[in-house]
C-alpha cells in the first residue's frame, strides 16, 4: 500500500511551525521550487516510488521554535530504501536525517552513531530502533538533510533540486538565530560551513559516520569518525553559553 497524498506545497507544509512555515512558504513561490514539484512529478509519471512520503518532507520543522533551536546535524540524501510490513510500504526515510521509522532496520551509518555515543555519554544506551525523532520532538535539535527527496534505490536522485532550499534554508537558521551548534559529517556537509557564520554559532565538523568512510583502525584521527568527543563537545558549548545540555539518549 503507498501513501497516496500527492506532492503538492500544502500537503508538504501540513503541520510545520509557524517559525518555519514564512520561510518555506517564501522559498514555495520561488521559480526555483516549481521545479522540484515538476522533477518529482516526472519522476513519479514512469512509476518510481518517492520517499519520504509528501507529509514527511518537513518533518524535522514540525517540533523545534526557531528561537529555542539548539543544534542542527546536517545529512546528504534521504534513506532509498524501504521494508514491507504487511502489505504497507514503510519507507526508511522519515523527513529527519540519519533517523529511520523504529520499524525499519538500524541502517549502518546510524549504528556508527550509536557506537560514539555509547563510547563518549555517559549512561548512553544503544537502543534497538533507529527512530531520532526525540531530538527533535524534545531536545530542540533539526536532523536536516541536504535533498529532502529521493528517488527510491537512487542516492542523489534530486541531490541538485533542492541544493537551493537547504542552502537558503542553512542561511536563514544561520541569520536568524543564535548560538547554534551545526554538526557537518563528511566532506559534502563541510561544504555547507561557508553558509554559517562562525561569529555567532559553533561549527563541529568530522568525516561521515558511514562504514566508507569512517574507519575503526585510526580512532581519534582526523580519518575517523570516531574519539572525537563530538556529542560533548556540542553540550559544552552550550553551557558556556547558559543554554541548557542536550539529552542525547533515544
Amino acid at each position: 500500500m503507498l501513501n497516496t497524498l500527492e506532492y503538492s506545497k500544502d500537503n508538504m507544509l501540513k503541520g510545520v511551525k509557524k517559525s518555519w512555515k514564512k520561510f518555506i512558504k517564501k522559498e514555495m513561490e520561488k521559480e526555483y521550487f516549481e521545479d522540484i514539484i515538476d522533477k518529482i512529478k516526472k519522476d513519479q509519471a514512469k512509476n518510481k516510488l518517492i520517499f519520504p512520503f509528501p507529509d514527511k518532507v518537513f518533518e524535522t520543522l514540525k517540533f523545534t521554535r526557531k528561537s529555542n533551536l539548539k543544534c542542527v546535524i546536517i545529512g546528504q540524501d534521504p534513506y532509498i530504501n524501504y521494508q514491507k510490513i504487511g502489505n504497507k510500504i514503510v519507507p526508511q526515510a522519515m523527513g529527519m536525517s540519519f533517523s529511520v521509522p523504529k520499524s525499519v532496520k538500524v541502517p549502518p551509518s546510524l549504528k556508527n552513531i550509536y557506537k560514539e555515543l555509547d563510547e563518549s555519554i555517559n549512561d548512553f544506551k544503544i537502543p534497538m530502533h533507529g527512530d531520532l525523532s526525540r531530538w527533535v520532538k524534545e531536545e530542540n535539535v533539526i536532523l536536516l538533510n541536504a535533498a529532502l527527496t529521493v528517488v527510491e534505490g537512487e542516492s542523489n536522485s534530486h541531490k541538485k533540486i533542492w541544493a537551493q532550499f537547504t542552502d537558503n534554508l542553512i542561511k536563514y537558521i544561520s541569520d536568524k538565530c543564535d548560538n547554534v551548534v551545526f554538526l557537518l559529517w563528511g566532506n559534502f556537509a563541510k561544504s555547507k560551513a561557508l553558509l554559517i557564520d562562525i561569529n555567532k554559532h559553533k561549527i563541529i565538523s568530522s568525516v561521515h559516520p558511514s562504514p566508507l568512510s569512517s574507519r575503526y583502525n585510526c580512532k581519534g584521527t582526523s580519518m575517523s569518525f570516531f574519539g572525537h568527543n563530538q556529542f560533548n563537545k556540542v553540550n559544552n558549548y552550550l553551557e558556556n553559553k547558559n543554554i541548557s545540555k542536550i539529552k542525547w539518549d533515544v
